[in-house]
């Protein structure tokens, strides 16, 4: 029997394009182009699999593919792999691997990374405790983010 695709729901559809999202599709055709080394399509393999959208959740899978996407100096990916090593999603719990990712990303202007370095910082986790180096990240990211936008990206 074939497995009947997921499908979002109306009010789900991106851009007033009119096509229904397909998470098995999307995660068939970023596979596709994850296995060819493609940084973006990696992350976005990952977050289907932290979420759990067109294929079974995994938080170890996801873990997996942002690891591959960050190691190519994608953003998102730094983002979301330090956050996988400081919530202990898919990865053991490790607060300076979630510094280094988060750095690498804050690096490069990523605000929700610099949101949370300057939290890590603020609270010595993974880093020397540091309030001068907390207000530095904190101030650099504040423009760049609304007061609902905090810690999560993609959520």
């Amino acid at each position: 029997m074939k497995k009947k695709p997921t499908v979002a729901k109306p009010e789900d559809k991106q851009f007033d394009q009119g096509v229904d999202i397909d998470y098995g599709k999307a995660a068939a055709w970023y596979r596709k182009a994850a296995r060819q080394n493609h940084a973006m399509a990696q992350s976005n393999l990952g977050v289907l699999y932290e979420k759990g959208l067109g294929v079974p959740r995994s938080y170890k899978r996801a873990a997996t593919w942002y690891r591959k996407a960050a190691e190519k100096n994608e953003p998102t990916a730094q983002f979301n792999i330090g956050n996988a090593y400081e919530f202990g999603r898919g990865v053991p719990q490790d607060d300076t691997q979630a510094a280094s990712w988060y750095r690498k990303a804050a690096d490069q202007g990523y605000a929700n990374a610099q949101l949370s370095l300057g939290y890590l910082c603020d609270q010595g986790l993974g880093v020397r405790k540091s309030h001068a180096d907390a207000y530095f990240w904190l101030s650099i990211a504040a423009p760049k983010t609304n007061r609902k936008e905090r810690r999560l990206e993609h959520f």
